[in-house]
């Protein structure tokens, strides 16, 4: 058994880490409200936006370049959204390991795969294993700004827009985490590009596993919206300058806020698992300190009762 020394040592650690962790706990607590609010208050834009691109994609008789699906994609583009500090128990090793899945199935599709990454921690795990990262940004993932979802955009849009030969991808993807409660976060993987947008009576045409059922219903949708229109006496859409000239003005725009939208579900979902993870450290802690403490007695019990057998043996030498 260690001795008394050592063992108030580990408990005088150990209580200052509980401490810690108790900080972070209350910490995060008192931001998981304010992050779950602007995650909800970026959801009317994004389906406001959502539905002005739906209407024009589906009432423009034209091929968009961010809208036009490549049937047979070279390469693709990932980005993986993760965060900047550790404590936060799985939640980056969750995401890692579902961008590293979602990786080996690109490649196997025989796609090359360009690596965008958000967050310090991911950053630092694959500039560990030596894995090239086209692009990557840290700071301030459990409070993006708009500033850095739209650098991010610009970066995956203009990817996009390039030729094979010039570096270009045919489709983009985003693997983030989507925040369900407060004890459940789990990781998602959404199809940003090309753009293959309905409205929310329809499926969610975003996620990859529906991605090959979705296209149908999105051709469908498309073909039949003038008929529908007229059955219905909505009006058709007159696009000024052109369809081209409003798409192109308004997908970047799009791509934007959806990547705002993910970083600020990240966001949530990184807090709400931070303080989950510290909650339970400091359980854990307060068990341990308990556990050392009892250790700590027993060894001064041992002690005492060593000293005093030393004692009487010594006293019944004397006598004898």
């Amino acid at each position: 058994m260690p001795s008394q020394l050592v063992l108030k040592k580990r408990i005088a650690s150990t209580q200052s880490l509980e401490k810690i962790f108790r900080a972070q706990e209350l910490i995060s607590a008192s931001r998981i409200t304010k992050a779950r609010q602007y995650a909800q208050n970026a959801m009317p834009y994004a389906d406001a936006i959502t539905k002005a691109v739906r209407a024009v994609s589906n009432h423009a008789s034209v091929e968009h370049i961010l809208t036009n699906h490549k049937r047979k994609a070279k390469a693709t583009a990932l980005l993986v959204i993760a965060s900047d500090r550790g404590m936060s128990g799985n939640y980056t090793s969750s995401i890692i390991r579902q961008a590293n899945a979602q990786i080996d199935k690109l490649k196997a599709d025989g796609k090359n795969v360009l690596l965008y990454v958000s967050g310090k921690r991911a950053v630092s795990y694959y500039n560990f294993r030596n894995i090239k990262l086209e692009n990557f940004w840290t700071g301030n993932s459990d409070a993006p700004a708009p500033e850095r979802s739209q650098e991010i955009a610009k970066a995956l849009v203009d990817c996009f827009l390039k030729t094979s030969k010039n570096g270009g991808v045919d489709e983009v993807i985003i693997v983030c985490s989507e925040f369900v409660n407060m004890v459940l976060q789990r990781p998602r993987v959404i199809r940003m590009l090309p753009l293959q947008v309905v409205d929310e009576e329809n499926a969610d045409i975003s996620d990859s596993e529906e991605l090959g059922a979705s296209l149908s219903k999105v051709a469908k949708v498309k073909n039949d919206v003038g008929q529908e229109a007229k059955k219905q006496g909505v009006p058709l859409y007159e696009f000024e300058p052109s369809p081209d000239a409003v798409l192109d003005a308004i997908l970047p725009r799009y791509v934007s806020s959806r990547i705002q939208e993910c970083m600020l579900e990240a966001a949530a979902s990184e807090t709400a698992s931070r303080q989950t993870a510290m909650h339970t450290a400091g359980e854990n802690a307060n068990d341990l300190v308990e556990d050392l403490t009892r250790k700590a007695n027993q060894a001064r019990q041992a002690s005492i009762t060593n000293e005093l057998s030393e004692i009487v043996a010594g006293a019944a030498a004397l006598q004898g």
